[in-house]
């Protein structure tokens, strides 16, 4: 739908640990894969961190409930170097 942000995959939702986004949970503000991964990088959500599909599926298997989550711009192989990279992940879950 245009001027929607769709949600595929995993969802991961976010309280805020900062006072400025302390309401984030109830803005519903998530960590979320999109269709639309080539808008990744650019403005095109409604505050929401969109991830690539192979990439949020990864994080979320990683992260738990009550997590405290960092958000960088960096590969997520490059911040937490126990993870395989995302094309290792991405065939595991094809086969």
């Amino acid at each position: 739908m245009p001027g929607r942000d769709p949600i595929v995959t995993r969802i991961l939702w976010l309280r805020g640990r900062e006072a400025r986004n302390a309401n984030a949970h109830s803005r519903y503000i998530y960590i979320h894969g999109t269709p639309e991964e080539r808008n990744i990088g650019r403005p095109a959500s409604y505050g929401c961190v969109r991830m690539k599909s192979r990439d949020v599926i990864q994080l979320y298997g990683i992260v738990g409930w009550g997590a405290k989550v960092t958000i960088v711009n960096e590969p997520l192989e490059a911040v937490v170097p126990t993870v395989a990279p995302s094309t290792a992940v991405a065939d595991a879950i094809r086969q």
